[in-house]
């Protein structure tokens, strides 16, 4: 069974969505967009990430002011 996480701002590493729709499949993400995804995974069980950052673990988040001279 999969996951939809619903109504958080994601960040993809190439846009902000904001109240976006993030669907996960076991340890996947299958798709990512806005609202209108709901309707196409209605079987799935809902998250509701309301005021919450939605975003792939893959993001680097821990940084320092220094090393963002390297970036």
């Amino acid at each position: 069974m999969g996951l939809v996480i619903k109504n958080g701002i994601v960040l993809t590493g190439e846009k902000i969505i904001s109240e976006g729709v993030v669907v996960v499949e076991d340890d996947t993400i299958v798709d990512v967009g806005d609202e209108n995804l709901i309707s196409k995974y209605s079987s799935y069980e809902k998250l509701d990430a309301k005021g919450c950052i939605v975003m792939p673990g893959m993001i680097n988040t821990h940084t320092h002011a220094a090393m963002s001279v390297l970036r």
